[in-house]
């Protein structure tokens, strides 16, 4: 759905689901991932978002992302999945599968 809706920037609907989708999660990793998602409608969209004509995601979203999210940044972010190995696992779960 919430890709659907960047389809088409010019929307105000698109424009509300990333305003509620960024507000929901508070983190920057969606809208970085919407971002590299959809290189073409990125600037439109957070122009409209900022009210900023010259906004450029390429050249300003980084710096966005850490004025705005700066708690985040304040730390190394830690991932939120692992791969292991199958000796890994068989140790972690004391030898039972």
């Amino acid at each position: 759905m919430l890709e659907a809706d960047l389809e088409e920037p010019e929307e105000a609907d698109a424009i509300g689901t990333i305003d509620r989708f960024a507000l929901q999660y508070r983190l920057p990793l969606p809208l970085q991932r919407l971002a590299v998602a959809h290189p073409d409608t990125v600037d439109v969209v957070f122009r409209k978002i900022l009210r900023r004509r010259e906004f450029s995601w390429a050249e300003d979203g980084e710096a966005l992302m850490r004025r705005r999210k700066a708690w985040y940044y304040q730390h190394e972010p830690r991932r939120g999945v692992s791969v292991i190995g199958d000796r890994l696992l068989e140790l972690a779960s004391g030898g039972r599968r």
